[in-house]
């Protein structure tokens, strides 16, 4: 989540897993590696979409209700970055 004049805005799904790749592309670090950014986004479920975990293996794209924290919905957008 991103704080704005105190507040709480989300970014697209596409956007978070877009800067994820983008920053480890140009710096070689990963981002949130061990953490998830909610975003603005809802499954067909109605749940809300998490982006993150980053790491060597890729981009974890997840739902969130509550405390409660599921399977992966696998990917949710695909772009090539090159």
């Amino acid at each position: 989540d991103v704080k704005a004049g105190g507040e709480r805005m989300t970014v697209s799904a596409i956007a978070e897993t877009a800067k994820d790749f983008l920053v480890y592309k140009k710096t070689g670090s990963y981002v949130n590696p061990q953490r998830y950014a909610r975003t603005s986004d809802l499954d067909s479920d109605g749940l809300r979409v998490i982006v993150g975990c980053c790491d060597a293996k890729g981009v974890s794209v997840n739902v969130h209700w509550g405390d409660h924290r599921p399977g992966n919905l696998g990917i949710a957008a695909s772009r090539k970055f090159a």
